[in-house]
């Protein structure tokens, strides 16, 4: 899955609970963290 597939499953999610073994990079991580802004919340449904 390409950065690109993750920042546009982020963006238009609603609920997911699906998980891997796969390890990921500390880059990916901090790309995760920013892109979860857009992630819905209690302020920004």
């Amino acid at each position: 899955m390409s950065m690109a597939d993750i920042t546009e499953v982020i963006r238009t999610r609603r609920n997911t609970k699906e998980f891997t073994d796969k390890s990921i990079s500390r880059s990916e991580i901090e790309t995760l963290l920013e892109l979860a802004t857009w992630a819905p919340n209690h302020r920004n449904t």
